[in-house]
């Protein structure tokens, strides 16, 4: 067998075209990255523009030939936050290292290596997979926190922010009727406020309602949804015929949506997304779910901000023969060097610097319902 650079095999470019191969079967869909669309920022803060999205505001009369008065503009409010920094590496070891070095010089066949190769790609992917995890929990946690990210890594760094979200905008659920109490809770009449407190200060309804599984399960077990569920099934509720009647999820929220139209535009106009994705923080942490239980987001339709990322110190140094590099679309950068000194073998690591955005957030509500 010829002698030959196996490592030419493992170059950033190559890898992260088999993270892109790889990922069209296998890579997961997230909620936020609809929600919050990815976009370049050149710079390690973040700055935009919040504000309400108001209500049409009328051209004002004016007098003839005079100078036109000026209209003032809709309360707004620039934000300006640092973009946190993320990396993490992953060492290919001496052993491994010597039997990719076997290979190179013809000592063995292709085959012995085949397990450390298919190792090292799975690798990158994960590092790149990481990269996204991480962005879908900090988008998560704007919502499901009224405005809040909070990361915290396995080796102490941490990375707090707060998106400063009014508490007019936050709600709680009625003591004494928390959703979890499905015998007296009204989470229609709960939604119906609260929707409309934001209309009253917004022009318009909450669109969509996103909540974990397990709050989706107080409003599926609640005994007044539930009954007029069945009715609108044209099943009597409390009747022998409804002991095992499994009522469809979609017709749950067909019936609050009838509930709560009252001949208002959009009234009736809600969407329920139940979201039960989980992921670990970091290696030792147990699993959490990307939307937390007992608290839903109320949201208007469209985009709520973006997922912005910036250039790492890897991308903005690539070239300098020291390592490899290669940028992944979303700002996942996956770089590459060999150990010249004990231990030899080689790294491979993915940074990123990222941040949502959130211009809509005066738009949104939250609620504990618990």
């Amino acid at each position: 067998m010829p002698n030959r650079n196996i490592f030419e095999e493992f170059t950033p470019e190559l890898m992260t075209l088999y993270w892109r191969e790889r990922a069209l079967p296998e890579r997961q869909t997230y909620l936020g990255a609809a929600l919050f669309p990815s976009a370049y920022n050149p710079d390690l803060s973040l700055s935009w523009i919040r504000g309400r999205t108001p209500a049409p505001i009328a051209l004002n009369p004016s007098a003839f030939d005079t100078e036109p008065p000026l209209r003032s503009r809709f309360g707004y409010e620039k934000i300006t936050r640092d973009m946190p920094f993320f990396r993490e590496a992953l060492h290919i070891n001496e052993e491994e290292f010597m039997t990719l070095q076997r290979v190179e010089r013809g000592l063995v066949s292709e085959s012995y290596a085949i397990p450390v190769k298919n190792k090292i790609y799975n690798d990158v992917f994960d590092l790149v997979e990481a990269g996204r995890v991480q962005k879908e929990a900090m988008r998560m946690q704007l919502l499901g926190t009224g405005g809040k990210i909070s990361v915290a890594g396995a080796h102490g760094a941490v990375y707090s922010v707060d998106y400063q979200m009014p508490e007019e905008n936050k709600f709680v659920v009625a003591p004494g009727f928390a959703w979890s109490n499905t015998a007296a809770a009204d989470p229609i009449e709960d939604l119906r406020v609260w929707r409309k407190d934001i209309r009253d200060r917004v022009g318009s309804y909450p669109a969509r309602v996103i909540l974990s599984a397990k709050t989706w399960g107080y409003i599926r077990d609640n005994q007044k949804i539930k009954n007029g569920a069945l009715l609108a099934l044209g099943t009597v509720a409390g009747t022998a015929t409804t002991v095992d009647v499994n009522i469809p999820p979609d017709k749950y929220a067909e019936y609050i949506r009838s509930a709560l139209s009252d001949g208002a535009a959009g009234s009736g106009n809600l969407e329920f997304i139940v979201y039960d994705k989980v992921y670990k923080a970091h290696a030792r942490a147990s699993l959490s779910q990307y939307f937390p239980d007992d608290v839903i987001a109320l949201l208007p339709s469209g985009t709520l901000g973006n997922t912005w990322w910036s250039d790492t110190p890897e991308s903005l140094d690539a070239g300098n023969g020291k390592f490899e590099t290669a940028s992944v679309s979303d700002g996942v950068v996956v770089c590459q060097s060999r150990n010249d000194k004990p231990p030899l073998g080689f790294e491979i690591w993915a940074s990123m610097i990222t941040l949502p955005s959130f211009e809509r957030i005066l738009d949104c509500g939250w609620a504990r319902v618990v």
